[in-house]
């Protein structure tokens, strides 16, 4: 079977294997800088929506979490379906957590408007 250079071990995540990258001229210490510029700045976003479901953000990278509190009686799963008739997929963990990953290659708008949905999601609750 040909690989298809996408490393889909780890879904949720967009990982991109060594062979890939090689070929495709991605660079890979670029990859991981933004990685930690644009998670920081994600995580800053989150902290400043300020909404009373959000009790925790944390990450590292662009792997990252928010730590919900349930409201009437709306949880992790519920804020979730909301932010894909958004437009942003997340993976609610349990029925407090919503896992962000988005790919390595985001870029500051991406960010941006991502965390302006995300915000405007948490508004309909």
């Amino acid at each position: 079977m040909e690989s298809s250079g996408i490393n889909a071990e780890y879904m949720g995540s967009s990982g991109i294997n060594a062979e890939y990258m090689g070929s495709s001229g991605i660079n890979a210490e670029y990859m991981g800088e933004n990685s930690l510029k644009q998670g920081a700045v994600f995580r800053a976003n989150m902290e400043a929506i300020g909404h009373e479901m959000i009790e925790v953000v944390r990450g590292k990278g662009l792997m990252n979490a928010v730590v919900v509190k349930p409201k009437d009686d709306k949880t992790a799963m519920d804020v979730c379906y909301k932010l894909a008739e958004n437009g942003i997929l997340a993976k609610p963990t349990h029925d407090h957590i919503i896992r962000f990953t988005p790919p390595l290659c985001i870029t500051d708008a991406e960010v941006e408007h991502a965390s302006q949905r995300i915000a405007d999601t948490f508004a309909q609750f």
